[in-house]
């Protein structure tokens, strides 16, 4: 992290980065916390949406499957036995209560035999007519295996003899003798189901895939959306489609981060302005305490000086009381420091009459005298006397 330009010493600086490294630290924890907040917020959002689609891709897809199955309740009842009259109102009824099923074809020994609607349709059904389905390299294997475990199955996106692509869910119809008569399969408009798809995601703003779980749990690739969004990222929901297992992939379309980005920035921002303030105040205390040694050096220098003249040197305040007074001017008088300091300086003189009529503590300029001097122990001596007032500062 760059400092500013500031005079720091060397614990300020270290003060400086300890400092801005934890608040790098809790930046980051706050980032961190906001971030699984948010996540888990999304998630919520994503659950709920994404559980709408499901439901809704379910009924779409659901409604055609029991449709199928109904009918192949209703041949089996019948023993296969089929009236073409009344199986063309059937099929026309059935067909109207789904408006994703493309066609329904019936089967017996495993060739369609009857298609609704009927041949010369403008979607071409009439060229499934007659197909066998073991002719079918590609598809027989899972019809044949579904045959043998009497299961309905849900199959594609699967391209049509008749063109195009479509889900066809096909259900094995067995007699009561339980001998195998033949299949009912239902195709389901598959380009209905992914506009459905698209505009309900749309809608909620998420990006969707889909894709076939085998029994085994083996996972195929999408065949609906971006395969990728099959990751631990994001959510994936388990769909319940009648003869098929397949699972929902839901990513958020819009890229979220925004708000993050602009809680790291304020926060950063605040980081940072702080850590300036502090290293100017850091700067300021670290000139004070340059200044403040240097003074206190000046000074010690200056008290060295003044204790190794050989004169005797007090000062005094403006009614004459001694301050201070150097080691010279303790051997000269005989007086110990505490019996000196805070004594009026008359108490150095023999006789102060004179003086005190000649000069004061308020005389201007330097003033010498000749007088007579008296030490600790009552002597007089002869004394040179300089006088020189001091600057005041008024703080």
């Amino acid at each position: 992290m760059p400092f500013p330009n500031f005079a720091l010493g060397k614990r300020q600086r270290l003060l400086l980065f300890l400092l801005g490294l934890l608040l790098v630290i809790g930046v980051e924890t706050i980032l961190h916390n906001e971030q699984q907040r948010l996540r888990n917020a999304t998630l919520q959002q994503q659950l709920t949406a994404g559980d709408q689609l499901r439901v809704r891709l379910e009924k779409e897809l659901n409604i055609p499957l029991y449709l199928t199955a109904s009918l192949a309740s209703y041949l089996s009842a019948k023993h296969g036995q089929l009236e073409a009259n009344e199986l063309k109102m059937l099929l026309a009824g059935l067909v109207r209560q789904s408006p994703h099923i493309r066609n329904i074809g019936i089967a017996p020994a495993n060739r369609i035999s009857y298609i609704y609607p009927e041949q010369g349709n403008e979607q071409g059904n009439e060229q499934a007519l007659n197909l066998y389905y073991p002719d079918l390299p590609a598809q027989w294997p899972a019809i044949e295996a579904m045959i043998a475990k009497r299961e309905a199955r849900l199959s594609g996106p699967i391209e049509l003899v008749q063109g195009g692509r479509a889900f066809i869910y096909r259900y094995p119809i067995f007699l009561e003798d339980d001998s195998y008569w033949g299949i009912v399969s239902t195709v389901v408009n598959i380009e209905q189901i992914w506009q459905l798809l698209t505009s309900t995601a749309a809608e909620l703003d998420l990006d969707i895939a889909l894709r076939e779980v085998s029994t085994s749990g083996e996972s195929a690739v999408s065949f609906f959306g971006d395969n990728q969004i099959f990751s631990e990222r994001y959510l994936t929901l388990n769909m319940a489609i009648r003869g098929a297992e397949w699972q929902m992939a839901i990513r958020e379309a819009s890229i979220p981060g925004s708000r993050l980005l602009l809680l790291r920035l304020s926060l950063y921002s605040t980081v940072l302005l702080f850590l300036y303030l502090l290293s100017r105040l850091l700067a300021t205390v670290y000139r004070l305490q340059q200044s403040r040694s240097a003074l206190t050096e000046s000074e010690q220098r200056l008290r060295s000086i003044h204790d190794n003249v050989l004169d005797g040197i007090i000062t005094i305040d403006q009614q004459g009381i001694i301050q201070t007074a150097n080691h010279a001017c303790y051997r000269i008088f005989g007086y110990t420091p505490p019996a000196l300091v805070g004594q009026h300086w008359r108490k150095l003189l023999s006789s102060s009459e004179y003086i005190e009529q000649h000069f004061d503590t308020t005389t201007d300029g330097p003033v010498e005298y000749e007088c007579q001097g008296q030490r600790a122990d009552g002597h007089p001596f002869e004394l040179l006397l300089f006088h020189t007032p001091l600057p005041q500062h008024n703080l």
